[in-house]
């Protein structure tokens, strides 16, 4: 254990440099005005407006699929609008956005469906672009052998955002309103979103803002970029190997086999279902009980995240994936078969994050390790976009059991058989990108360059 923390050391130290270092400060508070604030407390919304609306619970959830059809959108389209931006004005863009739709909760009244699915549309926006995306595209050129641990300090920011925040929100929904509640978070959001861009920067590693350069010089000279040539001469960014686009993903089966990964690990981030699922076990204040518990749930999923990406930097997927399947696959059950007292609903809750960590962070690592060098962001915003397609159908398909049947226990047995699924699939995907990376290797011979260099 000791070598392997003593090479870490080492890797840090070789790859730190100041402005690598600020802009993973950055991401972090750019994903901790988002994914740290809105989508942890999002979920404290669902009965106060259902309350306030009159309507059913899948109807008030169905807020998230209106966040998910403007993020298919959005994460389609990332790969344009980053080289464009850039990381700083992504942040910034992206905080204003979650803002817009949060002041809309707030200000406009009387309250409408049509109204909150036009507030979870804006936040949509800003939502795609604040998930894994700074991970894989703005962390990862800054760091290379560390970039396991530095992305898992970055997703930290969900877990810290819930454990700053939820208790807070939910206090003031419960003495003010869902009104009240919205406008902390827009405030806060607009607060963080707009110090973590000014914090970021790109790195000269940056293959797409490089290939932006490119083509504004280009232009400048009065010529058009030619994008294949380009990487013939010196490969994406100079580094020689070749950015694959959408096509080159979808012709291998890895792609569809991480997004099933996607799918199924991102209906059992079941956060959603803590206050519901509190005021169906019967809990005095299901607002609080909930929030206690996602509370929980996010000072785990700080170590799990954590846990996570020194792990996969010191053993390897492997030992990461049972790890943070099995403690999820243990809650599922419990909450399955089991009532407990309030307190150890909240700790048993709490072993969600596992779950939590698998879709925010292990999907990633298992792009990354099976696709290796050929990994850009382009796969990573067609993951995204399958993320957000199926967000538009699983929150309600959550809730809708509980509206047919009074019970969650559908959607429990539902959880527990994808957590399986996903665990195995993950390991597949691993074993199938071993292969698929020596062939593309061989293709452009870069294991030849490789063998002459050594």
């Amino acid at each position: 254990m000791g070598k392997y923390f003593k090479q870490f050391v080492q890797d840090v130290r070789n790859e730190f440099t100041l402005r690598g270092f600020l802009t993973c400060i950055g991401a972090f508070l750019f994903s901790l005005s988002i994914i740290g604030l809105h989508n942890v407390v999002q979920n404290q919304f669902i009965l106060p407006i259902q309350e306030a609306l009159d309507v059913p619970r899948a109807a008030v959830t169905a807020w998230s699929s209106w966040s998910r059809i403007s993020g298919i959108v959005t994460a389609t389209l990332m790969g344009t609008i980053y080289k464009k931006l850039g990381p700083r004005w992504l942040a910034i863009c992206s905080g204003a956005t979650v803002t817009a739709g949060y002041l809309v909760l707030a200000y406009v009244q009387p309250l409408s469906l049509p109204l909150l699915y036009l507030a979870g549309f804006s936040i949509g926006i800003g939502q795609a672009a604040a998930g894994g995306l700074m991970f894989f595209t703005i962390v990862k050129p800054w760091w290379d052998k560390a970039f396991g641990t530095f992305a898992a300090l970055c997703g930290t920011a969900s877990g810290i955002g819930g454990v700053l925040f939820v208790m807070t929100v939910s206090k003031a929904i419960v003495d003010g309103g869902y009104q009240a509640g919205a406008l902390k978070v827009a405030i806060l959001t607009a607060i963080i979103s707009v110090i973590g861009g000014l914090l970021m920067t790109e790195s000269p590693n940056d293959a797409l803002r490089n290939e932006a350069k490119l083509e504004k010089a280009a232009k400048a000279r009065g010529e058009v970029y030619k994008k294949a040539e380009a990487e013939k001469k010196e490969g994406a960014g100079g580094s020689g190997v070749p950015a694959l686009g959408y096509k080159d993903y979808l012709s291998t089966p890895i792609t569809y086999i991480i997004f099933l990964i996607m799918i199924m690990s991102t209906f059992n981030v079941a956060t959603s279902l803590f206050s519901p699922m509190a005021k169906w076990k019967g809990y005095a204040n299901p607002t609080l009980v909930g929030g206690a518990a996602l509370t929980a749930y996010s000072a785990v999923l700080v170590w799990t995240k954590l846990g996570a990406g020194a792990l996969r930097d010191t053993f390897g997927m492997k030992v990461v994936l049972p790890i943070m399947y099995i403690p999820a696959i243990i809650c599922i059950s419990a909450n399955l078969f089991t009532t407990v007292s309030e307190d150890a609903y909240k700790y048993l809750c709490a072993l969600m994050a596992f779950s939590g960590t698998a879709t925010q962070l292990l999907v990633g690592f298992v792009s990354i390790q099976a696709f290796g060098r050929y990994f850009n962001v382009k796969l990573h915003g067609m993951t995204v976009a399958i993320f957000n397609a199926a967000g538009i159908f699983i929150p309600p398909l959550r809730h809708l059991p509980f509206d047919m049947t009074g019970s969650y226990d559908i959607t429990l047995m539902v959880m527990l058989a994808f957590a399986i699924l996903s665990w195995g699939l993950s390991l597949v995907a691993l074993k199938m990108g071993r292969t698929y990376q020596s062939k593309m290797d061989a293709k452009y011979g870069l294991d030849k360059a490789e063998a002459a260099a050594s």
